[in-house]
């Protein structure tokens, strides 16, 4: 078999990785086969710039053991050239091109089935919290607080707010089954979990017209996953600012304060009760995705004044109130060496 019709087997053929396959396996035989006889090929390329290109690295990494044998074959090509043997030299040589091209085939093929893997663990992760926010609901109904149903529903919104953070970044693109499906099942357990805030909402009394209202915005489960995902979380914090609306008739209780601290972590804040404030540490440039979420927990806790301290808290001010908090609740105060938002209203009592 010539070397060009072991080459041409990957030539013309549809774009696929069953295609790529067959091209790797013909160019491992098209190797051996010319590292055990003679053939007719062009003048090899210059190896150094085959050898140097961005994809190496990657095929050193993942796939070792075929990049050893192209080193291998480019050593032989090499000291065939110098011992002025040419045929050799062009034998070794584009034995080193095509064991070089299955190694960067290999590693690709690694990459692609770890994207595929890491994909089907995010499915089962957001199926495994809908789950479980789905049990929360019953208890929700004859709760006055959703403490609880925080708990069994943080790892579900662990994955729906990264994935909507993903989304904000558009830093997301791949077009896989797999990852359309995890973005449908992140969508279908933030809209349960805007329901069972809803069921706290009305547990507290919140008026049932504005219930039903944010109710009929909450996403289909057959729309586009997408869209899907940004209107479930939208209704999520609709389903906040009706909680808080409820809350706010109701005094702040050590039931409350719980329920704020357990939020507050759920949306990936570090918080704790202090005497005078429950405060929430901030990082020093929050994200627009990190504002969003304050805006929609302080939303759910209404009562009392904002306070910001520390380095850029004015600034912070602003932002906040471009997402949606109220301003006449924000006060920037002195006496911190780091960024907090305190709420005077939620202090540990004394």
């Amino acid at each position: 078999m010539k070397l060009r019709d072991a080459a041409s087997l990957g030539a013309g053929a549809p774009c696929g990785w069953m295609q790529r396959m067959r091209w790797f396996c013909a160019a491992i035989l098209a190797s051996e086969l010319l590292a055990g006889c003679g053939g007719t090929s062009p003048p090899p390329l210059r190896l150094n710039e085959v050898f140097g290109s961005a994809r190496v690295a990657v095929a050193r990494r993942e796939a070792p053991d075929l990049y050893a044998r192209a080193e291998l074959a480019r050593r032989e090509a090499e000291r065939a050239q110098a011992r002025g043997d040419r045929e050799a030299a062009q034998d070794h040589a584009t034995r080193a091109r095509l064991l070089l091209e299955a190694a960067i085939v290999e590693a690709e093929r690694i990459a692609l089935e770890g994207e595929r893997l890491e994909a089907l663990r995010i499915a089962d992760e957001a199926a495994t919290a809908a789950a479980a926010a789905e049990q929360a609901r019953h208890e929700l109904e004859r709760e006055r607080v959703h403490a609880r149903a925080a708990a069994l529903a943080r790892a579900q919104m662990q994955e729906a707010w990264a994935q909507a953070a993903q989304e904000e970044a558009r830093r997301f693109r791949r077009r896989s089954a797999e990852l359309t499906a995890a973005r449908r099942r992140a969508a279908l357990a933030l809209r349960d979990r805007a329901r069972l805030v809803l069921a706290a909402a009305r547990a507290l009394g919140a008026d049932a017209a504005q219930v039903e209202q944010v109710a009929a915005t909450l996403p289909r489960p057959d729309g586009d996953p997408a869209q899907a995902l940004e209107q479930a979380e939208q209704a999520y914090r609709a389903a906040l600012a009706v909680l808080g609306a409820a809350r706010a008739t109701h005094p702040v209780d050590e039931a409350v304060r719980a329920s704020f601290l357990a939020d507050a972590r759920e949306h990936g804040f570090d918080a704790e009760l202090r005497p005078e404030a429950a405060v929430l540490s901030l990082p020093r440039r929050p994200t627009t995705a990190q504002l969003r979420a304050l805006a929609a927990l302080t939303a759910a806790y209404p009562h009392g004044p904002l306070r910001l301290r520390g380095p850029s808290a004015s600034s912070l001010r602003a932002r906040l109130v471009t997402a949606g908090v109220p301003s006449e609740r924000l006060e920037v105060v002195r006496g911190s060496q780091k960024l907090e938002l305190a709420l005077p209203a939620y202090g540990a009592p004394r």
